[in-house]
């Protein structure tokens, strides 16, 4: 259980920094990519697939920590999202800022 409660703790760091490079390199204003990171929050927490989908590109690639694997291309921010609501289907994300 502590296991899975350090990978749930990574996967969090690792939406924000991912959300936030791929901010940085699409010259997202900053409080537009606090939307993005707000609305993917919202999206994980209502297990919204499309909207995580919407965020992936040809070019996408999201590093996976507990699993130490880097997904590439259009579905590579969606396959992993699938895999860990099937494993943790009662998981939430909560913002400490506001």
């Amino acid at each position: 259980m502590k296991q899975n409660f350090i990978r749930a703790l990574l996967l969090i760091v690792v939406i924000a920094s991912a959300t936030v490079t791929y901010a940085q390199k699409a010259s997202i204003p900053k409080d537009k990519n606090a939307a993005i990171i707000r609305k993917l929050y919202e999206a994980v927490n209502e297990k919204n697939l499309d909207y995580i989908k919407s965020l992936g590109t040809v070019t996408s690639e999201w590093f996976d920590v507990p699993f130490n694997y880097t997904y590439k291309g259009s579905d590579a921010i969606i396959d992993p999202w699938k895999s860990w609501f099937e494993i943790f289907s009662l998981s939430r994300i909560f913002s400490l800022s506001r």
